[in-house]
């Protein structure tokens, strides 16, 4: 699953995100790897924490009435050699393919040594309406004090 082009690799990953294999979708990170959400950080540290974090991500989605996503890159730093960052509008579509909501997310990508891309840092910097619902527990464990903590999953 090598994917050259930020385009193809998200055309894949939402993919893998309606089919919910979150254990493909794990092959999409570096393990260990970290989310920024606002002032609140979680690191996953192998591919079982990272498989739950994404889990507990899409049922979330998935209650709030997502059937399937789709990524439209916005914007792209320039490449180095092997890294750089892409920013994505995820479009969250109910049943019907009418959106539902969108979230805007940066991905942080290092390059394999075969050329394909991997993950190795998200940042959210507004707050997904998925984790404003009190009723949905988001991997994120909010701090009151916005102190910045980091929980290791």
């Amino acid at each position: 699953m090598e994917h050259e082009r930020p385009e193809d690799f998200f055309e894949a990953m939402a993919e893998a995100y309606c089919a919910r294999d979150f254990k493909a979708l794990t092959r999409f990170y570096d393990c260990p790897g970290a989310a920024y959400l606002e002032d609140d950080i979680v690191v996953w540290s192998n591919a079982d924490s990272l498989e739950e974090t994404l889990r507990q991500h899409c049922m979330a989605n998935y209650a709030l009435g997502t059937r399937s996503v789709a990524a439209r890159v916005v914007a792209q730093s320039l490449h180095g050699r092997q890294h750089f960052s892409v920013w994505v509008n995820w479009s969250h579509k109910d049943f019907h393919g009418i959106v539902l909501f969108e979230t805007c997310l940066r991905y942080f990508f290092r390059r394999t040594s075969t050329g394909g891309l991997v993950i190795q840092l998200v940042e959210m910097p507004d707050r997904p309406l998925v984790y404003e619902n009190e009723n949905i527990r988001p991997p994120f464990r909010r701090t009151r004090a916005r102190t910045g903590k980091v929980r290791v999953v």
